[in-house]
């Protein structure tokens, strides 16, 4: 059978057990030194605590991810579901795929219970959408030796248990009708693995057995990349030719795999560019998934704000390391400045935006795209807390949105008896809304 994933396959095996053991840990946030979020594992280390986990509810949010997961690639594998929930970094899944890493486990961020329920949650709603149970085992890149994500086996299980469809339901663009679409599914999965010579075999096993098979182009494509892409500078040319056409390419071929494959070419071409092009060099860290990075390149440049891609990029990484008053502003600056862009950064960042946009949207009061950070101050009034007048001043904010801030302070405190007569006169319908949401 072909690869999927580029992750070797077992045989179907019964449904992971209820973790028991739990790695119990603090559950509390803070900021390191470098602009990532502190490792709980790096201040407390692990305390085991046994305790039996009930079947989790399925929590709607979960299962929008979940689907979400399944409609893009056709499976879902925990794997996924940490790096977009910001529980992992793709940087440190790639230096365990490398063997840098003995334990992925050790890399995750945040309350590692909190981290297991969400995995538990989203294998039960798996199960109860008849996904049928996908063991899989992780390798070193080019290598076939097996990785552990932990030395816990129960939690090793969990997260190296995939679901797809059942194989005798309907699977979009899973190819095993025949042997030529096999080897090229295998392919595939080599150069996934980053092992352009087994890929190149097999490639010329494709060509054998089915010279029409219409993935051998842009296979052949993709293995003269990983087989003669300079390893030293690359030039203008080679920079446009990755970002518009070998990405593009890669990403429709390999779909959910393309940034195994794409990683190190990405990375090679932002470290030549974050000094004299930090804006270029911020798309290619944005496409590794390399956060710190993204940030720290974006920063560099003293008008980022003042350029939206730049800005979405910005609160995309910030979101991912945990800054929520920075979110905040590069939000607020994004809705005064370019509101019509505003569903563009909504759809990048977490449910609680997603969830207050919609909420936004569905309102009956006459509200404009620019007031949507006025919004989350009425459905939010603990983000009022975040910001700061001096801070504000610059951002030229929307009208009204100064008076329902000093509002909103204000009357946390209970000592405001003016603040709404001057919204009022500012903004009759934030008013209105602040009232709404009152009741």
């Amino acid at each position: 059978m072909g690869l999927l994933r580029g992750i070797g396959r077992a045989a179907p095996a019964a449904k992971p057990a209820l973790l028991q053991p739990i790695l119990k840990q603090t559950p509390r946030q803070g900021t390191a030194a470098k602009g990532r979020p502190i490792r709980l594992t790096e201040i407390y280390g692990f305390m085991k605590q046994k305790q039996k986990i009930p079947m989790p509810k399925h929590d709607p949010e979960i299962m929008a991810k979940v689907d979400l997961l399944l409609e893009q690639q056709g499976e879902y594998l925990p794997l996924e579901l940490l790096l977009a929930e910001g529980r992992l970094f793709y940087a440190d899944y790639d230096a365990w795929r490398g063997g840098q890493l003995e334990h992925l486990q050790e890399c995750l961020f945040g309350d590692e219970h909190s981290a297991q329920q969400l995995l538990l949650q989203a294998a039960a709603y798996c199960q109860a959408r008849g996904l049928k149970p996908s063991p899989c085992h992780y390798r070193q890149w080019s290598s076939e030796q097996v990785l552990k994500f932990s030395l816990d086996s129960q939690w090793d299980s969990l997260f190296q248990t995939g679901y797809r469809k059942d194989d005798s339901q309907p699977q979009l663009d899973l190819f095993m009708d025949n042997i030529g679409n096999n080897l090229a599914n295998d392919c595939r999965a080599a150069l996934a693995e980053r092992n352009a010579a087994k890929a190149a075999q097999i490639l010329e096993l494709l060509i054998k057995a089915d010279l029409k098979n219409k993935q051998i182009d842009p296979l052949r494509e993709l293995i003269e990349v990983a087989a003669n892409w300079p390893t030293g500078d690359l030039d203008a040319d080679q920079i446009r030719r990755l970002q518009e056409a070998i990405t593009p390419l890669a990403q429709d071929l390999l779909r959910a795999r393309a940034n195994d494959f794409l990683t190190p070419y990405w990375r090679q071409a932002a470290r030549q560019l974050q000094d004299r092009d930090p804006a270029q060099a911020s798309w290619f860290w944005t496409q590794a998934q390399d956060w710190p990075a993204v940030r720290a390149g974006i920063e560099q440049l003293s008008d980022w704000p003042q350029q939206a891609e730049l800005l979405m990029r910005h609160a995309r990484a910030c979101l991912q390391l945990k800054d929520n008053r920075q979110i905040l502003l590069d939000l607020l600056q994004l809705s005064w400045r370019w509101p019509g862009r505003i569903p563009e950064l909504i759809a990048r960042l977490d449910g609680l935006y997603r969830h207050n946009w919609q909420s936004f949207q569905d309102s009956d009061c006459e509200l404009e795209a620019r007031d949507f950070p006025a919004w989350l101050l009425i459905t939010l009034p603990g983000q009022a807390s975040l910001l700061d007048a001096q801070t504000l001043a610059p951002l030229e904010p929307a009208q009204g949105f100064m008076e329902l801030w000093d509002l909103v302070q204000a009357e946390r405190k209970k000592l405001a008896p003016d603040q709404r007569a001057r919204l009022k006169q500012a903004h009759p319908e934030l008013l209105r809304a602040y009232l709404a949401g009152r009741n």
